[in-house]
């Protein structure tokens, strides 16, 4: 008994090129999120661990670089909302030029008029 691949018609892409942008910056966001709640934790491991001396040159340093990152990462991911509107744009874009490909190729094999 043969097990049909989920990926059995390869040649017939139209209409996925954008569920796979999608699908990539939805993957990569996640990937960055836990990243940086990994960095964050380790930063912050590193503050409290108690390895530096009161107000020696690395315990600042570390203080400045944890507020940094956290200060650079809230201000990115203040601005997903804006790259998934972007998303919804493309994917409405391609949702009409597939609307609008459809349209034509039943157009094109009637007797009425095609546009």
């Amino acid at each position: 008994m043969k097990i049909r691949s989920l990926y059995a018609n390869k040649r017939n892409k139209k209409g996925q090129v954008g569920f796979n942008i999608v699908i990539g910056v939805v993957s990569a966001i996640i990937t960055l999120v836990v990243l940086s709640f990994a960095a964050l934790l380790v930063m912050s491991s590193l503050r409290n661990s108690g390895v530096f001396a009161a107000n020696s040159i690395e315990a600042n340093a570390t203080e400045a670089i944890t507020g940094n990152v956290s200060n650079a990462l809230s201000s990115f991911f203040g601005s997903i909302g804006t790259v998934f509107a972007v998303l919804i744009a493309v994917i409405i874009i391609l949702a009409v030029a597939i609307i609008i490909l459809v349209t034509r190729r039943f157009g094109t094999g009637g007797g009425g008029a095609s546009v």
